[in-house]
């Protein structure tokens, strides 16, 4: 009987031992927990920029081409002359002491007294007098000097020509007091007559108005933001002429005479009239 209880018992651990096994078999495995993928990051808009104003139209634009670089040409020749000549004309005290250091006084003695007659005379106090360029006579000694001239009234410079002649080195008036008076811009807003003569940089552009039966050119004087268009009637000799003078990127340095035209809108218009030179200051002037 004993040996009948001990099988019994062992009957009975072993079963409980396999129900424990198979209860712990059927038990779910956890599932990891998972994410969600990650969702790229949102675009950000730019804001569309304000489109400019659009340009008066009778003021001229930048030129469709930048300007290529001037040559560098051969050294300057530094004397001390003609600037010390070019300086004693500035500081003169008025137009009569200054007309010795110009040149051809007795052309321009009548010609500078009415003009001073009506425009502020006196001396001059440059900011500062700088040589740009220097011309050599046949026998390689120079005689012809520009400099580039600051002024409390043009604080950017303009150019300033000083010739060798007899009686020593002399200013070219005539353009001295068209760049550092402002003839051009004054001519151009309506003061003056409406007709006159201008030392010009001229470039072909694209961006004139239209105006029937004519072509526009830019024209700059030596001084900034002062450009305005000039017409000149399509396909005439001065047109050619004018073509010829310039290029892309490439200003030519004409003398224009022009003539100013009331517009139907109430602005101004320039005509170029007549090519007078295609240097401002020729070799042998």
């Amino acid at each position: 009987m004993s040996i009948a209880l001990a099988a019994t018992t062992g009957l009975i651990i072993g079963y409980l031992i396999g129900c424990t096994k198979a209860q712990t078999a059927k038990e779910p495995i956890a599932k990891a927990k998972t994410h969600p993928p990650s969702q790229p990051a949102p675009k950000l808009v730019e804001p569309v920029p304000e489109l400019p104003a659009p340009p008066d139209p009778e003021l001229a634009a930048a030129p469709d081409k930048p300007d290529e670089p001037a040559d560098e040409g051969p050294p300057l020749k530094i004397l001390a002359a003609p600037e010390a000549a070019l300086k004693a004309f500035l500081l003169a005290p008025d137009w009569h002491a200054r007309l010795k250091h110009v040149a051809n006084p007795e052309e321009m003695a009548e010609v500078m007294k009415g003009y001073y007659a009506e425009e502020h005379d006196g001396p001059i106090n440059p900011l500062s007098v700088a040589v740009q360029e220097s011309r050599d006579d046949s026998a390689g000694v120079p005689d012809f000097y520009i400099y580039l001239v600051t002024t409390g009234q043009a604080p950017e410079g303009f150019p300033v020509a000083v010739m060798n002649r007899e009686g020593g080195w002399k200013v070219d008036w005539g353009s001295f007091v068209e760049f550092h008076d402002d003839h051009f811009s004054r001519f151009a807003g309506g003061q003056a007559g409406d007709k006159g003569a201008f030392h010009l940089l001229v470039r072909i552009t694209n961006f004139a108005p239209k105006r029937e039966g004519f072509t526009a050119f830019r024209l700059d004087p030596p001084l900034p933001d002062r450009d305005r268009y000039g017409f000149v009637p399509t396909g005439s000799e001065l047109h050619e002429m004018l073509k010829k003078s310039t290029d892309w990127g490439k200003p030519g340095h004409a003398v224009l005479r022009l003539m100013r035209h009331p517009g139907e809108d109430g602005k101004n218009w320039l005509e170029i009239t007549e090519l007078l030179a295609t240097e401002w200051w020729p070799e042998n002037p």
